[in-house]
């Protein structure tokens, strides 16, 4: 099938966008070699299943460097056994509003119960999107729609993904190359439609893949996905040709259309490590120490060969020594000694100290560790006698050392992907009805986290408040300072320090509960000072009783 203007436009704009990326995919394969050997090559040939891929890695510090720094980044910004993120309104006034915030927290658990599903595969592919986040700089999750089954995640290898930015620094545009095999192009681009739909889709897959169709056969085919601004957006429309980015999927043999839809945001979340204002693609700790790495690596091959030297070492022998030698234990080794008894041959002494190699290979690796941030992240383990105000203080550390990252990681990845799930499950009726009071006020939330990692960036507010307290207490000790805790709200206090600490909601009492217990208090102590005073109520009722019959007619008689 012939391409159109649009399909030879997008190929362009792919083959440009490679071209101009072609630096960064040989930095990135100098990475892949020595930290994620297993990474899809950006260079060369394509790989055989299976094919070992470590011939240029001695030294494993680093690729497990890379993979603990992975885990933390998962345990820190999106711990699966914890809700990490909920939606807030925007509008202050509907902050103590019941009926919204109940909206907000059913919403928020349709949320999180379909991102882990068993079909989702989440936390898997998030997992795959720190490691390129590690390594590469970059990475790119596409959330996808399922339809009737779930919220689907796949993290997209570097080697396909193509991107390009608008004019605020935002992707919107995404490019990715695939292989299908003919059934799988069938399944996707044809199974479900039905009617006059599949007769067209079927009519637009390419003769090459029709006929691999037919005979079964294993063959795989070039496409491509792109995803860009929609330049005409008919907003009378209700299908794909109303939303603002449009979808096509080409097959690459002839750039022909395969298939066309559109989506209402952006289904790929590419978000950057750290990044240069004048580059797309972002910059990673593997980046910085990559040097350091590779001097590791030879300093690794150096030591191993200097201890293999030490432990069998080359021989030196006069020129009519016999030969060979019988290395084993208890061998007879005939000629070995001159008449006088002294050897002819001698183990060559190269006097190299194995020990300053293995000093040295403990810097580099200090530096990989310090890269990746390894240290830091530790240090709570390794310190459990640690008290409540220095742990804060460590807390409060390892934010300053990661906020940049995280508000990166919050504002390309996390925000978009909330709003992309969010879209999907309101097309599916899966949300419960909107209150009328989040409409009227316009229906804006925001995302408000609530992982490790954002609540140890609250921390200072928590070691300001221990100061403070730990300052004050002792002054409450003096004549003058009795009072002095009066200046603090300390029910306030306790919930703000509870907020920080990120303890669990359902533990805490409510204000209106706290209040009824202090109304049940109070009604109680009220009930014991009428209990108490009974007896001289009772006593006193009885005199009045008696002075008035005294003062009737005819009682002083």
């Amino acid at each position: 099938m012939a391409s159109d203007e649009r399909s030879r436009h997008l190929v362009a704009a792919a083959k440009a966008l490679k071209n101009d990326r072609s630096t960064f995919e040989d930095h990135w394969q100098d990475i892949a070699d020595v930290f994620r050997p297993q990474a899809f090559p950006f260079k060369g040939e394509q790989p055989r299943p299976g094919e070992k891929r470590t011939s240029k890695m001695y030294d494993a510090a680093p690729p497990l460097a890379l993979e603990r720094f992975a885990a933390v980044l998962e345990a820190l910004l999106s711990p699966r056994n914890q809700v990490w993120s909920k939606l807030v309104t925007t509008d202050d006034e509907l902050q103590d509003d019941v009926e919204v915030q109940r909206y907000l927290d059913s919403v928020n658990r349709v949320l999180f119960r379909v991102r882990y599903r068993p079909a989702s595969n989440m936390a898997s592919q998030l997992a795959e999107s720190y490691l390129n986040l590690g390594s590469f700089g970059t990475q790119a999750l596409f959330v996808g729609d399922d339809v009737g089954n779930a919220i689907t995640y796949r993290s997209c290898g570097l080697h396909n993904i193509l991107i390009a930015e608008d004019a605020y620094g935002r992707v919107n545009q995404v490019f990715r190359h695939y292989q299908f095999t003919a059934q799988q192009a069938m399944q996707a681009f044809v199974g479900r439609k039905e009617g006059a739909a599949r007769d067209a889709a079927w009519a637009r897959m390419p003769a090459s893949v029709k006929t691999a169709y037919d005979s079964k056969a294993s063959t795989t085919f070039p496409f491509m996905h792109a995803v860009v601004p929609r330049e005409h957006v008919d907003a009378q429309r209700l299908d794909y040709r109303g939303m603002p980015l449009a979808s096509l999927d080409l097959f690459m043999g002839d750039s022909s259309i395969v298939d066309e839809g559109g989506f209402r945001v952006m289904p790929y979340c590419v978000s950057r490590y750290t990044k240069n204002s004048e580059e797309i693609y972002g910059r990673s700790p593997a980046m910085l120490v990559l040097p350091g790495v590779n001097m590791l690596n030879r300093m690794k091959k150096a030591t191993v060969r200097g201890a293999e030297q030490q432990v069998d070492p080359p021989l030196m022998t006069m020129d009519d020594a016999m030969a060979p030698f019988n290395l084993e234990s208890g061998a007879m080794n005939y000629g070995t000694l001159n008449e006088q008894g002294e050897p002819t041959v001698r183990a060559f002494d190269h006097k190299a100290d194995v020990r300053l190699g293995i000093e040295l290979m403990q810097l580099e690796r200090g530096d990989v560790r310090d890269a990746f941030l390894l240290d830091v992240f530790q240090v709570m383990m390794q310190s459990p006698q640690l008290n409540m105000m220095q742990l804060m203080e460590i807390a409060k550390e390892k934010a300053a050392l990661l906020g940049p990252m995280m508000g990166r990681q919050q504002t390309e990845l996390f925000g978009p992907m909330t709003e992309r799930e969010l879209d999907i499950l309101t097309q599916a009726g899966m949300l419960p009805p909107m209150p009328q009071a989040l409409i009227n006020a316009g229906a804006e939330v925001t995302i408000e986290y609530l992982s490790p990692m954002s609540l140890a960036q609250r921390a200072e507010t928590g070691v300001s408040i221990m100061r403070t307290l730990e300052a004050v207490i002792p002054l409450t000790q003096t004549e003058e300072g009795k009072g002095a805790l009066r200046v603090f709200n300390i029910e306030e206090t306790v919930r703000e320090m509870a907020s920080i600490n990120n303890y669990p909601a359902k533990a805490m009492r409510s204000k209106e509960e706290v209040k009824a217990l202090d109304e049940d208090a109070a009604n109680a102590e009220q009930m014991a000072q009428l209990v108490a005073a009974a007896p001289q109520v009772t006593q006193s009722m009885k005199s009045m009783a008696e002075a008035q019959s005294m003062l009737q007619p005819g009682s002083l008689q």
